[in-house]
């Protein structure tokens, strides 16, 4: 009995995940960009196929299953490349992105992820667009902006034009160890408030249970006289917290001047080195 309510369970869920198409939809398919949005929207391609032809041919009209499986490779091919311009600059836009972004020529990469797909690689485009991709890649202008990343260049430009591209990196290189820097002084400065407002924060507190056990002092029950000792040692809490708090911003105004001095000095490397250019 429930190996027959979980083949229909099983089977109401694939009928579910099979969409269904009208006359019209028949009648006004762009059977390339269904494909494509099967697949983009995790729907059984396979089986609407073999659906959208039988349910059309029934209303006169023929699928154009060709225009179908191109849309349904676009969207596969997106997937297993992880690129989604695909569609639109296919296997040449994909070797351009891939140089301009400092990459190497991932073919082995893409076969191994496109394969299970049955997707076939156009490596003479791949390569075209990554060829086109590092003449612009491997110039001055595009090292410094490279560089600026903090990205490591992983050696992709030729002899022919390295040195023009590495003159640019490496001075983009100090201007980002500049930026990064200042990012690090900053944040030791926030992190140095958010201390001190700690400290405050607790100062207020203390001086708020001291007019509590003030008024209380004033009564003489035993409740009275547990609530006053509480409160006194709740004091005592919080001014051992201020003490190791006032080490932390010890510590980190201390780390905030090294900071400072690293800063400085990134700075002035960076603008010597741009003065280079």
């Amino acid at each position: 009995m429930v190996k027959k309510i979980f083949i229909l369970i099983s089977s109401f869920v694939i009928l579910n995940n099979c969409t269904s198409i009208s006359k019209k939809e028949c009648s006004d398919a762009k059977w390339g960009q269904k494909g494509y949005d099967d697949v983009k929207q995790q729907n059984p391609w396979q089986q609407n196929l073999k659906r959208y032809s039988k349910i059309c041919s029934k209303y006169g009209y023929k699928l154009d299953e060709a225009a179908y499986l191109d849309g349904v490779t676009m969207a596969l091919s997106e997937k297993c490349t992880g690129y989604p311009e695909f569609q639109k600059d296919k296997w040449f836009g994909l070797g351009f992105r891939d140089a301009l972004s400092g990459l190497k020529k991932s073919i082995s990469d893409y076969k191994s992820n496109c394969t299970p797909y049955s997707i076939e690689i156009n490596i003479a485009e791949y390569k075209s667009g990554f060829d086109k991709g590092l003449d612009q890649f491997c110039t001055k202008d595009s090292g410094l902006n490279f560089g600026k990343t903090g990205s490591a260049y992983n050696m992709t430009c030729s002899q022919k034009n390295e040195a023009s591209f590495l003159k640019g990196y490496h001075i983009g290189i100090f201007v980002n160890k500049a930026n990064v820097a200042e990012k690090e002084y900053n944040r030791s400065l926030k992190d140095i408030e958010s201390l001190r407002a700690d400290v405050q924060r607790k100062n207020q507190n203390i001086k708020d249970l001291a007019k509590d056990i003030s008024s209380l002092n004033a009564g003489t029950t035993t409740d009275i006289l547990l609530k006053a000792k509480d409160a006194g040692q709740d004091i005592e809490d919080l001014q051992n917290d201020i003490t190791n708090l006032n080490k932390y911003i010890l510590d980190f105004e201390n780390k905030s001047k090294t900071l400072l001095v690293k800063k400085i000095r990134a700075q002035n490397a960076a603008k010597k080195a741009l003065l280079s250019l």
